[in-house]
């Protein structure tokens, strides 16, 4: 990883199995001197499941995250798919916020539902999809809402998206001395289907 210029990488709190991040691979990333940011979905349309599912999701995600001993540290919460309307997805994300708080809750979407969530201080951290057709794509980026950018295909890395680190901090663990951005492409995450 180090050898690839990789400084943080994205692992799943929730969803078990080989998916979910345990003890062992975080102590490996953290004993390397990789950060970690951590990432709550259990299906691409978590958001249909709004206020109740928002407030679940963000509860067995907090929990995971104090298992591994990082609490407190943001947590991703994601839109995996094209939104129609993006007012329909923010009630998932107010019920996450209501239990992590606006300043430890994440986004990972397309960049209309994005700039919902920055302008009514919903979420903090901001993970832009690079599915550039959907809704609000290049004015996300345009206005510097993201923190990070994820890049389909361009890994070093088996298995893994490429992500562009646009903020120093983007919710990554340890939060007290957050690893320096070497490059604008040195971060992975695991590729989903």
């Amino acid at each position: 990883l180090q050898a690839a210029g990789v400084v943080a990488v994205g692992r799943y709190v929730t969803g078990g199995g080989s998916k979910q991040i345990g003890l062992a691979e975080l102590d490996y990333y953290l004993s390397g001197g990789i950060g970690v940011f951590f990432i709550c979905e259990y299906t691409a349309n978590d958001v249909a499941s709004g206020v109740a599912g928002g407030v679940t999701n963000a509860k067995v995600s907090q929990a995971a995250v104090q298992q591994l001993g990082c609490w407190p540290a943001p947590i991703y919460m994601t839109a995996d798919e094209d939104v129609p309307n993006p007012l329909d997805a923010l009630p998932y994300y107010q019920g996450a916020s209501s239990v992590l708080t606006p300043a430890l809750t994440g986004d990972y979407d397309e960049g209309a539902l994005m700039i919902d969530l920055a302008a009514q201080g919903i979420t903090t951290y901001h993970w832009l999809s690079e599915s550039t057709g959907f809704p609000g794509y290049q004015q996300a980026l345009d206005d510097g809402i993201p923190c990070l950018l994820q890049v389909f295909n361009g890994s070093p890395i088996p298995d893994t998206d490429l992500d562009q680190i646009l903020k120093s901090d983007f919710g990554q663990y340890p939060r007290l001395n957050p690893p320096p951005v070497r490059s604008q492409t040195g971060m992975l995450t695991p590729k989903v289907s």
